[in-house]
């Protein structure tokens, strides 16, 4: 529980941040101008260094930010999105959520166009955050960590990606695809949601079914992974969690219903139709490479 004493620290800061926001907004107004400007003339080194002024003089994390999280405010150009995420990933001025998120944003970009060559560099970036091999996963206390700081929804937003890494390869490695779905289901008996904000475990449920969806559907670990599924259902209906349903654009509760539903059609031994509701659940991108991997790892796995 935090005190009353620490409250009052983080509103002083708050206002402090705020108050110098004010006295320098004319000299961070024309920064995010230029920006857009070196942005639309493709002078992507330039639009880099002066994201990193506001970051490092002012503190202002916003324009960074919604160029990472709101894809209509990049470029056009997938190759020179590319350019500016990859940029953005390597910087070594950004916050490290920021990093985090420039690297699983270049991820998606890489795989809507099929560039190989960039997946290659990241994933070993990926399997490190996404941290497979780690039997006790243990996150401190994050009840007032930022959703977009959590180191939970960090390594859940890592293995989700990776997943769709796996099926963008030409042979899907069925092996890793299956750990990532075990993986999901320790951090899933381990969690302890009174350790996590709302909006942090709210708006992780999505990825972390679709990580636990990775495993084989006549794995006897789906029995497990359906009375998790429950859990998490019941917490996320808790009135602590209202908010969140109400401000979040993705309806993580239906993903939840639909895996159980996936679950049932399996206990009903309706393999085909449940294979095809868990494809259109797992895949989380665009990419045809994607979609072509899933399909031929879901009739493979299924198949064998």
């Amino acid at each position: 529980m935090i005190s009353l004493f620490e409250y009052s620290k983080i509103a002083f800061r708050l206002c402090r941040q705020r108050w110098h926001w004010w006295w320098n907004r004319d000299r961070i107004n024309q920064l995010q101008d230029d920006v857009w400007l070196a942005l639309s003339d493709g002078q992507i080194a330039i639009a880099v260094v002066l994201l990193e002024e506001q970051l490092q003089s002012y503190q202002w994390h916003f324009q960074i930010e919604s160029l990472l999280f709101k894809r209509d405010t990049r470029p056009k150009s997938l190759s020179v999105t590319l350019e500016l995420l990859e940029c953005l990933w390597r910087s070594q001025f950004l916050l490290a959520h920021q990093s985090f998120y420039a690297g699983i944003a270049m991820t998606h970009s890489a795989l809507l166009v099929g560039d190989d060559v960039r997946l290659g560099e990241l994933r070993p970036w990926l399997e490190s955050a996404a941290a497979l091999d780690v039997l006790n996963a243990s996150f401190e206390s994050e009840c007032l960590v930022r959703n977009r700081e959590s180191h939970f929804k960090q390594c859940v937003s890592a293995r989700c990606c990776l997943l769709q890494c796996c099926f963008a390869e030409k042979y899907p490695d069925k092996a890793y695809i299956s750990a990532i779905g075990r993986a999901n289901l320790r951090l899933l008996e381990q969690l302890d949601s009174a350790q996590l904000s709302a909006d942090v475990l709210y708006r992780s449920s999505s990825n972390l079914v679709r990580g636990l969806l990775a495993l084989p559907l006549q794995s006897p670990e789906l029995v497990r992974a359906e009375l998790q599924l429950k859990r998490l259902q019941s917490t996320i209906d808790h009135p602590r969690f209202v908010r969140s349903r109400r401000r979040a654009q993705e309806n993580h509760e239906n993903l939840i219903s639909q895996a159980l539903r996936v679950l049932k059609l399996v206990n009903d031994q309706r393999l085909n139709a449940a294979a095809s509701l868990r494809l259109d659940l797992i895949i989380n991108s665009e990419a045809s490479a994607v979609r072509r991997g899933a399909e031929i790892w879901s009739y493979q796995l299924e198949s064998s």
